[in-house]
């Protein structure tokens, strides 16, 4: 598995490029959580160029790309970093004449990958009507997409107990909204936060909660229980380029681990590998 294996000289740059800290606890309750920020063990190496979201199937690893309208990108790798599929200019056709221009952080569940599209910037910045589409394992545009009221959708995450898909807006973060993806994409719910949250880049969950990353000042995961909008805790990783998307897997010793991608300003890709 990625992050367990013994680093050598000449491993894959993908593996290579796991940043691995062992944080005790980060899972079991983060408002328990105490350790303190040099428990992280960081390294770092380049990866796929401007990454936005990443999703993990058991056996392959999703990845979404994009920058300023270009690079609209997905890849599936197996769990060595072999890239083994690749779909350029991802965003389906009739959204790129409609002026969605922007992938986020992608989510996989029941064998489909779910994708959030966000329209080009209008009047002060804002996007409008963000979207979500549907793709198949393979990297396919399945025909299936529902747009939203969202002005931003940075990322998506679906709940395996109920199967509603959850995403935000990207800023000032008060509200988690859910659809249900069963009954006509409808938006079911709105969860509102007991805290406000900042610069919300990716998601995912795990045993009943929602962990967002945060391009924040500290760069902080937060876990969220989704029934009432409690932030439960947050962990403030101080990560020095943008944080952007999320997941969490088990690895075949039982260990949990997050992934976060982001760019710096350079414009080089690193992929932070989070465990315990």
């Amino acid at each position: 598995m990625i992050g367990t294996t013994k680093r050598k000289t000449g491993i894959r740059w993908l593996v290579v490029g796991i940043l691995v800290g062992l944080l005790v606890g980060i899972l079991i309750g983060f408002s328990l959580l105490s350790e303190p920020i040099e428990k992280f063990k960081i390294e770092k190496e380049r990866w796929l160029p401007y990454p936005q979201g990443l999703a993990w199937d058991g056996s392959y690893w999703y990845f979404s790309t994009s920058h300023w309208g270009e690079f609209n990108d997905l890849y599936k790798l197996d769990r060595e970093g072999n890239v083994i599929l690749k779909r350029g200019n991802a965003i389906p056709s009739f959204l790129i004449k409609d002026d969605y221009d922007h992938i986020g952080d992608l989510d996989y569940w029941n064998g489909k990958l779910y994708i959030p599209i966000e329209h080009k910037p209008v009047l002060g910045g804002l996007r409008i009507n963000a979207t979500f589409a549907v793709y198949d394992s393979q990297l396919n545009f399945t025909g299936e997409w529902f747009k939203t009221s969202q002005f931003h959708a940075p990322w998506c995450a679906i709940d395996p107990e109920t199967g509603y898909l959850y995403s935000s807006e990207w800023n000032d973060v008060n509200v988690l909204y859910a659809y249900d993806l069963e009954n006509g994409d409808k938006l079911v719910k709105k969860i509102h936060l007991d805290k406000g949250l900042s610069r919300v880049q990716g998601g995912d969950f795990y045993q009943g909660y929602l962990y967002l990353c945060l391009d924040d000042l500290h760069k902080d995961i937060c876990k969220i229980d989704p029934k009432n909008g409690k932030v439960v805790g947050t962990i403030p990783t101080k990560i020095p380029e943008e944080m952007e998307g999320l997941t969490l897997h088990l690895t075949n010793l039982g260990f949990i681990h997050f992934v976060a991608g982001h760019y710096p300003v350079e414009d080089a890709g690193y992929l932070y590998h989070l465990g315990f």
